[in-house]
């Protein structure tokens, strides 16, 4: 259930404490990014570390275990702030990160594009294998789906499906940006420019790493807080945030 804070100096300081908690919560999971990103290059340098479970690109890696539970917690904080907030929005954005989960752990993508490249004689250009045009097909199915339950809500809700969405929103797109272009460039680069494919792989997966954290702390902050959600900048950085007595 949200966290109201109460009138006066004692909600001031409960609301303090809150952000530095939600502030604390992404600090320590950017750290295990960086543990798993560093052990990523020691895997690509490091002869110590040559197993492919520490790659960040392994199916199944110790890295990709890690973002299967932040997607796990990312899920399940906005189902809560759902039954907190009881906006149908928050309830949308649940059931598409848990897709997400299912769709990582059980290379859903990956399968619905080996089928469609072979299903309707996909052509192989630029690099681009006929699984790898599936696979954008079923992005571009994903995303759209999800534009239209956004629409759908912002034309029932404007502000309050604004206010709650923006910032899933941007981040979402962010992470569309690491897993559906970056990774496209790098297979392009796998095949025609061997000498960055390594760098856009480790772009591609530490940047989703990244964002899935920052995703997942700014749904502990819908599920824990009624109020104003924090700005990404303050949730980065730090200072005062507004105070908004106002349950979306």
């Amino acid at each position: 259930m949200a966290v109201t804070a109460a009138p006066g100096m004692a909600g001031t300081d409960s609301l303090a404490l809150l952000q530095r908690a939600i502030r604390l919560f992404l600090l320590l999971l950017v750290c295990g990014d960086l543990v798993y990103m560093a052990l990523h290059i020691g895997h690509l340098t490091t002869p110590a570390l040559s197993g492919r479970h520490f790659s960040l690109e392994v199916d199944g890696g110790l890295a990709e275990f890690y973002q299967y539970t932040k997607e796990l917690w990312l899920a399940l904080c906005l189902a809560i702030a759902f039954h907190g907030r009881r906006h149908p929005v928050l309830l949308a954005w649940s059931g598409f990160f848990g897709f997400l989960l299912l769709d990582d752990a059980l290379r859903l993508h990956e399968r619905m594009g080996i089928w469609l490249g072979r299903r309707f004689g996909l052509p192989a250009v630029a690099g681009l294998r006929p699984d790898d045009f599936g696979e954008l097909l079923v992005a571009a199915v994903v995303a759209g789906s999800l534009l239209a339950v956004l629409a759908l809500a912002w034309w029932r809700d404007r502000e309050s499906t604004w206010r709650l969405s923006r910032r899933l929103l941007i981040l979402t797109v962010a992470l569309g940006v690491c897993g559906v272009i970056v990774d496209t460039l790098h297979v392009i680069a796998y095949f025609r420019a061997p000498a960055i494919s390594d760098l856009l792989a480790f772009i591609e997966d530490g940047g989703e790493l990244l964002i899935v954290s920052l995703l997942a702390t700014h749904a502990l902050d819908l599920a824990i807080r009624s109020g104003e959600p924090l700005e990404l900048r303050r949730l980065l950085l730090g200072g005062p945030q507004p105070v908004s007595a106002e349950a979306a």
